[in-house]
């Protein structure tokens, strides 16, 4: 999932993510299942919307939230990683 692509590294901090039609595209689900699942991902603190330029993965060991920090304490099987104290 996009999440844990964006923890893993895989989608890199500032990286342009494909348009909500795209993704319904590539992964075969509804607009509004895509839709549901980035407006959670801001809310998360792992992606920002810029009008009229698109969805990037956000600057989220620096601008996240608990759910943030929720989220990557439980990728790493319940571990802090120490990129987050070095950010």
């Amino acid at each position: 999932d996009m999440t844990r692509r964006i923890i893993a590294g895989e989608l890199k901090i500032g990286h342009k993510l494909p348009t909500e039609r795209e993704l319904a595209e590539q992964y075969n689900l509804s607009k509004t299942v895509v839709n549901s699942g980035m407006t959670k991902l801001r809310q998360m603190g792992f992606v920002s919307v810029q009008p009229r330029q698109g969805a990037f993965v956000a600057d989220y060991l620096r601008e996240g939230n608990i759910e943030t920090l929720s989220a990557v304490i439980g990728f790493n099987g319940g571990r802090i990683d120490a990129r987050i104290y070095h950010s």
